[in-house]
């Protein structure tokens, strides 16, 4: 059983009597902790106890109580969903769907539910079914979107986030209709792959020098793409003394879309133009965040690619905007490739002719959609788990890099 490691040890304790039935206990443990602290996980917790004893008026009336007093309730909603779903538990989530039944299929408080099992189907590798349900919770959420954030939780508002980046299938199924015919892609005699990069002026003398270092360092002779984006090549400047070994080519360029966010633009840029890059490099790519630090050699990847046309990390955690861990990504030098690039590319500009804000994720929203559809339209499609690739997998995404902080600069 597992709990939010922000929870008490009280309330963990609390949560471990609850999924052990032993229901009359826990609910006093969780009474206690709320009325001691009036925090939305011990009201979580009392919620979930009262809709597996099946009082529905109990779950309804702690509803508009924190509504009421705290304009916490969805949160308070979420959190007991999200722990059934985390701990694999189809019976609490059938109980607080029994405890909603008064509510219609649409209403804001089947969001919570629904986004809870699109998590266990896609644990459970039905992504058709996960689909569905987090386009159901995508549609209950935009029902009444202060319900949600109103608590400012920044989990939540993270679902909230990644969840709205699902296209429905009518709109995927003609983004997909779009995408022209890939170019030949010919197996030349000698591979040379090529690692990507894409930042911005500020990222590129901020994070730069160091990515490039450790890249030198433990991949020599490696060739790197820089696409500088809204840059100069004062910005790039340290690059090339970081880097001795490597073959570095540098592309300056503008972006597009004016009004949205500026750090969605960046971070999708090198998945704007990966259709592009492919058929002008014709050669596997693997693309990288630049705020990393490489550990290892990462020829492992590169050979995983050899068996796929798309390669990445999933966090099986991340919901459908962040289960593809977009930080390192592989395509390789094929049609099927191309296809699944150009889709990704349509897919975000979709989102940005939707909304200007609230488009952190959509990169990974987008890889996501994009490679579970090229499954279905491309029979020979093929997707590569890395951290599955090979006899015994090329490792953990962090044994090839560590993440740099700096949220001054991140959050800009």
């Amino acid at each position: 059983m597992s709990a939010s490691v922000e929870e008490s040890p009280d309330l963990r304790e609390a949560w471990m009597l609850l999924f052990q039935g032993e229901l009359k206990p826990a609910a006093d443990r969780f009474q206690t902790q709320l009325g001691a602290t009036d925090s939305p996980s011990a009201a979580a917790g009392l919620l979930l106890c009262a809709a597996v004893m099946g009082a529905g008026d109990a779950v309804a009336a702690l509803l508009t109580d924190r509504w009421t007093r705290r304009r916490d309730a969805g949160l308070v909603l979420w959190r007991a969903a999200w722990i059934c779903a985390a701990n694999g538990s189809d019976q609490g989530l059938e109980r607080l769907t029994a405890a909603l039944a008064g509510f219609s299929a649409a209403a804001r408080e089947q969001a919570a539910l629904h986004y809870a099992r699109g998590h266990l189907a896609m644990m459970r590798g039905e992504d058709d079914a996960a689909i569905d349900h987090f386009l159901a919770a995508k549609r209950s959420f935009d029902a009444d979107p202060e319900w949600f954030l109103a608590a400012q939780d920044q989990t939540l508002t993270n679902v909230f986030v990644q969840t709205r980046h699902l296209l429905e299938a009518d709109r995927l199924y003609t983004l997909a209709a779009a995408v022209a015919p890939p170019p030949v892609f010919e197996k030349p005699a000698e591979i040379q792959p090529c690692i990507v990069i894409a930042a911005d002026g500020v990222y590129l003398r901020r994070f730069g020098a160091d990515f490039v270092k450790s890249l030198d360092e433990t991949n020599p002779g490696t060739t790197l793409l820089v696409l500088a984006v809204d840059a100069d090549p004062a910005d790039t400047a340290a690059l090339a003394d970081a880097g001795p070994s490597l073959f570095i080519g540098m592309e300056y360029q503008t972006s597009e879309f004016p009004g949205i966010t500026r750090s969605a633009v960046y971070a999708s840029w090198r998945f704007l133009r990966m259709e592009k890059l492919l058929a002008d490099n014709r050669g596997p790519t693997l693309v990288l965040d630049i705020d990393l630090i490489v550990r290892a050699p990462l020829d492992p990847l590169f050979r995983a690619m050899q068996d796929g046309d798309f390669g990445c990390w999933f966090r099986p955690d991340g919901g459908p905007g962040g289960i593809v861990r977009a930080g390192a990504t592989g395509f390789a030098a094929s049609e099927d490739a191309w296809w699944m690039a150009a889709l990704t590319g349509g897919y975000i500009r979709a989102r940005f002719a939707e909304e200007t804000e609230n488009l952190w994720f959509v990169d990974q929203a987008a890889l996501w959609r994009a490679a579970h559809e090229a499954k279905k339209n491309r029979p020979g499609f093929r997707l590569v788990d890395f951290s599955q690739a090979g006899s015994t997998g090329a490792g953990a995404f962090t044994d090839y890099f560590d993440l740099v902080g700096d949220d001054g600069v991140k959050r800009r």
